[in-house]
């Protein structure tokens, strides 16, 4: 209800009697509703808080909670733009902090975005509100400029109806509306659109989307009374919204240019009911352009829109309509029926599926579900090419795998892709598998990667909605730990997972808690409280728990000890019902172990090579090195000063340790080399701390690696193929390195982050082979573009392995980071290389890549470097099938430029 702003006494009258009616739906006395229905929501207590800022993200602008008792007069709320004053002098208490406090929060969420969209340089609004809790008001609520008055007795015996203040927040925002300008008018009381309006922007910024909003407030549906000759009736409140659902863009605001042309005083409130030359204005530059109130009404009474559930049965619910709160409009609507992006996505499952364009209503259902990740895309093509109405279609297989590329892909298929999958149905595959090869191919997942959709993994081997909900389950964690929608190879595999049973809920979230991926981001103890909040529990976390738990933590409770109580919680065993899987159990001496581990670590890693170019000295004094390290010390055992430095300074530590390559320094502080009888000085330059965990988790992750990929048992040519896999698994090629690292070294650093350059994953692969007893070493050329890799020896001969590049052959694609889009397929043919065939992939060979300091020239090498075993030459064009260990079998298969594959076996040695 408005007060002032230039309304005549006609429009006071219609004002009041208009919002005594409007209240009266909703007794004005009744049962009192206990507080604790409202603590899983909200913060029970307004004593002040310093962490409120951080805890209240949706209320940014508000620095805290002060202390209130019942004598207090004013509560003075300011934040760096706007500020509220709770003005308590004629309140008597029945109002209680808990409802005091949901009037605040109602401030603090809706009148930021009401400002942000309706301010302007001609007409200002208010930055400053007042809001009086009075006793025995004679109103339910009203408002005067930026005065709000609320009824006491009201909001204490309505505790559901805070959301009437965002109506009067509403009337804020109309500072300036003349009454002879308003729509509608303002002679009849039930006519005034100042009160629609506000009712629109009660809808559209509802505290929590409606979390109490719905249950005392509802907004009616459309019926055969109505008719857009009622326009401005309260009954059609909804047709109101959906014109500004359906019309509003980022181009124009049809609300806000409303407000504007009343505010201007730029149509009268005649011409706004006899003429159309103010709707033509405000429709003008919208889908709406040059459409009469007729043909707009008879569009909204053919949408689903008009006809959504509006109620609810219980606090905290959300009605179908409720559901399409127009604070998220612009993500869910901007662009409707167009057909790029995420949008052409949603588009095309109609256009296809049912041969229509989507209503609005299903429109917003789809594109909903999938930017808040509860359907998968391949859940959602499966729901419209399996229904009822696709399938009474009676659509042939030709017809069915074009629609599959028209709805996975967004393009007509290839002939070489059509014919493949036609021949498929024709030889009896049923469409579900041919689907099943649409939804996990990369094409699609790329799609979905540049919408932000998870793609999710497809099988026909379990129920559709468990499928999607497990799917979902993994992307959760994704975003979760890495901040990142999952990458296809991971993506599936965890959900295969999850599926048949060999990991469960708890074991998931521990490897990726515990991943190199969540460890470098170094969170701290409430960041990762929060990580478990949402990984445990799929919420944010609540004040009461993330105090005690962080208190639990300062006490010394360790963090597997807190993981362990939240994987026990009654909240995940339910979370694992709903999604379908095993919940397991925590027993951190089982689920930290590293199961099957049978290679340990050698921090004394060597090999012939390796003996040959440096001396006993050098040897003996990288190794001290590397033990006071791991042991925390402050000084190693050295032959010479010349070698202290060596160790230090050189990349020598590349080869031996990439972990400490970077974080050591030969001088101290003082700028003084710490080398004295015998004796070299650590000066870390993190603290000793830090570099023992950073080592921890490099050692823990180097045997993790070793021990997935390769068994004792493995010959050297099957540990050489099987480590190659492990770039296979996410690595990217990065060109643009950003000035962020982690360390010195940028060998460790492609290791921690999983992506570098070849002169730092060639040595990884060195360093992984060398853990594995293969002799290794890394080598390079200058010539022409310069690269790395890794020269083997097996049996006495030499082979040079390019362990990255078995991934991606040279007609790779980057993606907007520089990084190689994934490839699924190993490619041999860069394993196990001769001279000759090395040369024809980089150039000669003259190998400069390790540090040979006793050597001037570097072919003076005392190092053998002939590799002409053309052994395995049976590799090159190759595409790895599976190898088979216990009988020494490889499987492999030759692609011609058609996409035909040939299949062959070898015997290997």
């Amino acid at each position: 209800m408005i007060k002032g702003n230039k309304f005549g006494k006609k429009g006071w009258l219609a004002a009041f009697v208009l919002g005594l009616c409007f209240w009266s739906v909703i007794p004005m006395k009744g049962d009192r509703v206990e507080a604790g229905l409202f603590d899983t929501d909200f913060n029970t207590s307004l004593d002040f808080n310093p962490y409120f800022y951080e805890l209240n993200k949706d209320y940014p602008e508000m620095s805290y909670w002060p202390e209130i008792d019942n004598g207090a007069e004013h509560i003075y709320l300011s934040g760096e733009k706007y500020s509220l004053d709770i003005d308590l002098t004629k309140h008597v208490g029945n109002a209680g902090k808990e409802e005091i406090r949901r009037c605040a929060e109602v401030f603090w969420y809706a009148y930021p975005k009401m400002y942000e969209r309706f301010d302007t340089e001609e007409y200002p609004l208010p930055t400053y509100v007042n809001l009086r809790i009075v006793h025995d008001y004679e109103n339910v609520a009203d408002t005067c400029y930026n005065d709000i008055g609320v009824n006491e007795e009201w909001i204490a015996d309505n505790p559901y109806d805070v959301d009437c203040l965002t109506h009067e927040l509403g009337h804020v925002v109309q500072c300036g509306w003349d009454s002879d300008y308003v729509p509608g008018g303002a002679d009849e009381w039930w006519g005034d659109f100042s009160e629609r309006f506000a009712d629109i922007l009660r809808y559209e910024y509802s505290l929590r989307q409606g979390y109490y909003n719905d249950v005392s407030w509802l907004l009616y549906p459309v019926d055969e009374e109505y008719s857009y000759e009622r326009l401005f009736d309260g009954d059609m409140l909804r047709f109101w919204i959906w014109l500004d659902e359906t019309y509003t863009t980022r181009d124009v605001d049809i609300l806000r240019r409303l407000d504007g042309f009343v505010k201007d005083l730029k149509y009268t409130s005649n011409e706004w009911n006899t003429t159309r030359k103010p709707w033509d204005a405000l429709f003008k530059g919208t889908d709406a352009d040059g459409k009469t109130l007729e043909e707009l009404y008879n569009i909204f009474v053919s949408d689903s829109f008009a006809t959504l559930d509006a109620s609810v049965e219980e606090l905290g619910e959300t009605s179908e309509l409720m559901a399409y709160s127009p604070y998220l409009r612009d993500k869910y609507t901007i662009g409707f029926l167009k057909d790029d992006g995420l949008n052409g996505f949603v588009n095309r499952c109609y256009r296809i599926a049912f041969q229509r364009e989507p209503d609005l209503g299903g429109f917003i259902y789809w594109k909903k579900r999938l930017m808040n990740h509860e359907i998968t895309g391949s859940v959602l093509v499966y729901d419209f090419l399996f229904s009822k109405e696709y399938i009474a279609l009676r659509t042939d297989d030709e017809q069915f795998v074009t629609d599959l590329y028209a709805m996975f892909m967004g393009r007509e298929p290839d002939k070489e892709g059509f014919d493949f999958w036609c021949d498929q149905l024709k030889r009896k595959a049923s469409r579900n598998m041919v689907f099943t090869g649409f939804a996990n191919s990369e094409e699609f997942y790329n799609l979905c990667f540049e919408n932000d959709i998870t793609a999710g993994y497809f099988t026909d081997e379990i129920d559709i909605n468990k499928l999607n909900l497990i799917n979902l389950f993994v992307e959760r964690i994704y975003r979760c730990c890495f901040n990142r929608i999952g990458d296809r190879k991971g993506q599936s595999f965890w959900t295969r997972c999850l599926i048949n049973g060999s990991v469960n809920g708890v074991s998931i979230i521990n490897k990726y808690i515990h991943s190199l991926e969540y460890m470098n981001k170094r969170n701290s103890d409430p960041k990762y409280l929060k990580s478990l909040y949402v990984l445990f529990m799929g919420r944010d976390f609540d004040e009461e728990g993330y105090y005690f738990w962080l208190t639990e933590m300062a006490k010394g409770k360790s963090r597997d000890r807190v993981f362990g109580e939240f994987a026990e919680s009654k909240e995940f065993t339910s979370i694992c019902e709903k999604y379908g899987i095993s919940k397991g159990s925590y027993e951190p001496e089982k689920i930290n172990k590293q199961e099957d581990v049978t290679i340990e670590f050698n921090p004394h890693v060597s090999s012939d090579k390796i003996r040959v170019l440096y001396s006993k000295e050098q040897l003996d004094a990288v190794y001290n090195l590397i033990d006071a390290l791991r042991e925390g010390k402050d000084s190693f055992q050295c032959g010479s000063e010349e070698t202290y430095r060596w160790c230090i300074e050189s990349s020598i530590l590349n080869v031996f340790y990439p972990v400490a390559m970077g974080m050591l320094s030969p001088e101290d502080e003082d700028g003084l080399v710490t080398y004295k009888d015998g004796m070299g000085k650590i000066n870390y330059s993190v603290s000793k701390e830090d570099m023992l965990a950073i080592e921890k988790e490099f050692e823990r992750r180097i045997t993790d690696i070793v021990n997935r990929y390769v068994k004792p048992e493995y010959s050297d040519f099957e540990k050489c193929l099987a480590l190659s896999r492990y770039f296979g698994e996410g690595y990217g090629y990065e060109y643009i390195w950003p000035e962020k690292t982690i360390g010195e070294s940028g060998v460790y650093r492609a290791f921690m982050l999983n992506q570098g350059v070849c002169s730092n994953v060639a040595p990884i692969y060195t360093y992984l082979l060398l853990q594995c007893d293969v002799d290794a070493i890394t080598v390079g050329c200058l010539e022409d573009f310069g690269h790395d890799w890794t020269f083997v020896t097996i049996d006495g001969k030499g082979y040079h392995m390019d362990g990255f590049w078995t991934y991606a052959d040279f007609s790779y694609e980057f993606d907007e980071n520089g990084e190689i889009r994934e490839k699924s397929e190993l490619h041999p043919e860069y394993l196990f290389m001769t001279e000759k065939e090395r040369y024809r992939e980089n150039g000669s060979l003259q190998y400069t890549r390790i540090e040979w300091p006793q050597y001037e020239n570097v072919m003076d090498l005392p190092l053998d470097f002939s590799a002409d075993d053309e052994t395995y030459s049976y590799l090159r064009g190759a595409v790895m099938d599976r190898i088979d260990t216990d009988n020494n079998i490889i499987y492999l298969y030759y692609p011609d430029d058609r996409g035909n594959k040939t299949y062959k076996s070898y015997k290997y040695e």
